[in-house]
């Protein structure tokens, strides 16, 4: 009798668990929308309870200012028709909120109000054209892609560097968007390349070169680095050639520099090779 009475429960509980363990990735694909509604007022509705489902901040954050851009008039028909082409390619791809949509909106919410009206059309049909030339299920270069593009709508950013890692972005100068032999790029002209960690920072005044998402890589062409944030004078600097960037780490190559140092260099500059920060 004792025993009956033990192993009832006993029995109950390990059904409990085997319940758990087997219907909660069901549960979790089921979230997982096969198909987002092509009517904006539905979308939004759609969109907000797949990302407000975790309760995570940064998720409900990312959709609660992206409705509230729709709610003031931000995304127009012709937008919102891009945005839900998106959200249903991620969804075709069975991607997660985080990171996947969560970087997409808030490069979205940048681009919606960014000063250059035409950056939301020319990023968008660049995201577009890059995802569509991907193989179904190659989630990894879909989420660098992602990331660049919230890093760069929202401060200009090749790659983002989280706690003591380095942020690569760039300033001034024109850039473009492109699809070079199906792997996307950004095409950079007479730009301020700016590498920062903490307190220090390296500056390659006016350069061009193109940067590759897929391969955190940016290739250089030109440009000059001075060292008066030390307390040098700039005319103690460095005329780059070709160079490149692996913008997950703290440094950049170059194959050859002119360097010039008037105080020492009378003569005129030394030829060199540089590998700095």
């Amino acid at each position: 009798m004792n025993h009956s009475f033990t192993s009832r429960p006993l029995r109950t509980l390990l059904q409990l668990i085997l319940f758990a363990v087997f219907a909660c990735p069901a549960t979790l694909l089921a979230q997982l929308p096969s198909k987002f509604s092509d009517k904006p007022e539905d979308f939004i509705k759609e969109l907000g309870d797949f990302m407000t489902a975790s309760k995570r901040p940064d998720l409900e954050e990312a959709y609660s200012v992206f409705k509230k851009y729709y709610k003031t008039g931000l995304v127009p028909p012709r937008k919102m028709v891009r945005i839900v082409k998106t959200a249903n390619y991620l969804a075709e791809q069975k991607l997660a909120p985080f990171p996947y949509y969560k970087n997409y909106l808030n490069a979205v919410n940048a681009a919606l109000v960014a000063s250059d009206t035409s950056l939301f059309e020319n990023w968008h049909i660049f995201t577009e054209n890059a995802l569509s030339s991907l193989e179904k299920g190659r989630t990894k270069p879909i989420a660098q892609l992602l990331e660049f593009s919230v890093g760069f709508m929202e401060e200009r950013a090749l790659k983002t560097g989280e706690g003591g890692s380095v942020t690569w972005k760039i300033k001034n100068g024109s850039y473009s968007f492109e699809n070079t032999d199906n792997k996307p790029r950004l095409v950079c002209k007479g730009v301020d390349l700016i590498g920062g960690r903490k307190q220090d920072s390296l500056i390659v005044y006016r350069t061009s070169g193109y940067y590759l998402p897929y391969d955190n890589l940016w290739i250089g062409k030109g440009g000059r680095v001075n060292w008066a944030e030390v307390g040098l004078d700039t005319t103690v600097a460095a005329e780059l050639t070709n160079y490149k960037v692996e913008t997950q780490k703290p440094r950049f190559l170059c194959d050859t520099v002119r360097f010039n140092y008037p105080l020492y260099l009378a003569h005129g500059p030394l030829m060199a090779v540089l590998n700095t920060m």
